[in-house]
């Protein structure tokens, strides 16, 4: 992992960029709000179609026992009567299972898209309005304190995963829905779900950070996080003095550089400012 992961970002008029770039404060946004309508496409299936009843009724009993062992008789039984109900439905519609499945990622969980690379010419005219923004890299050992730190403190699981680029749809058990547990089948359903793309958006080389029941969330890595502040080639003078001012505002001690053209290839370059 690098030392640091980057985010582009624009001069937004309610100055969010600039917050990242002085406080470490990112947007985790729910995918329902991303701009890949293929994002969090996936193939249902499920081991409920053609299982007969008995077998069934045993399944559901042993998955629930296994799950919750520590609820009562009771509570089990009114969970088998739940997954009773959705076994019927997937039985009878494994589509309908899987918008529930869709819709309870966007309500459980948020995601900070962010890229190892900081010279990436596409990167910068997409994500930062033709080059005249700014890319914010954030230190991982940071990220890392923060996530062991959410996790003891808060029981709010910070996950960081690389994304996978494939030209195949993956295939998701819905059997038995995310629901915000931290289990390892939780696990391999959030990397299917949250982080595979399509190779077309393989050039992003995207790092997720994915906050567990935090959907459309700004949360704050603090100052220390940011490691290095760099300038679009395009930006405006005003917005790179009011960037200034607010880094020295706060005593950033973020390496500030601003991209320029390399006479030499195509590609960027960086020369550092001083506040």
């Amino acid at each position: 992992m690098p030392s640091l992961l980057y985010k582009y970002r624009v001069f937004d008029e309610d100055n969010f960029g600039i917050k990242m770039a002085t406080t470490g404060e990112a947007f985790f946004s729910s995918a329902r709000h991303l701009n890949d309508p293929f994002e969090h496409y996936f193939i249902p299936e499920s081991n409920f179609i053609g299982l007969p009843e008995d077998e069934l009724k045993q399944y559901i009993h042993k998955k629930t026992k296994q799950r919750f062992s520590t609820a009562t008789r009771l509570q089990r039984k009114e969970l088998e009567s739940i997954a009773w109900k959705r076994a019927m439905i997937h039985r009878k519609d494994p589509t309908i299972a899987a918008a529930e499945l869709l819709e309870l990622q966007y309500e459980r969980f948020g995601i900070l898209s962010l890229v190892r690379d900081w010279n990436s010419l596409p990167m910068w005219a997409y994500y930062s309005e033709n080059h005249e923004g700014i890319c914010i890299g954030l230190k991982t050992e940071v990220i890392a304190e923060k996530q062991k730190q959410l996790l003891t403190e808060e029981g709010i699981l910070l996950a960081l995963h690389d994304v996978i680029y494939t030209d195949e749809i993956p295939h998701v058990n819905i059997d038995t829905p995310l629901n915000g547990d931290s289990t390892d089948e939780n696990f391999d359903v959030t990397e299917a779900v949250h982080c595979t793309k399509s190779i077309h958006w393989k050039h992003e080389n995207e790092i997720r950070l994915i906050m567990w029941n935090h959907p459309d969330t700004p949360y704050s890595f603090g100052a220390d996080a940011v490691g290095e502040v760099i300038i679009g080639l395009n930006a405006k003078d005003e917005n790179i003095e009011k960037l200034k001012k607010e880094l020295s505002r706060v005593d950033s001690n973020a390496v500030i550089k601003r991209a320029i053209k390399s006479k030499e290839k195509y590609g960027l370059t960086f020369e550092d400012i001083e506040l």
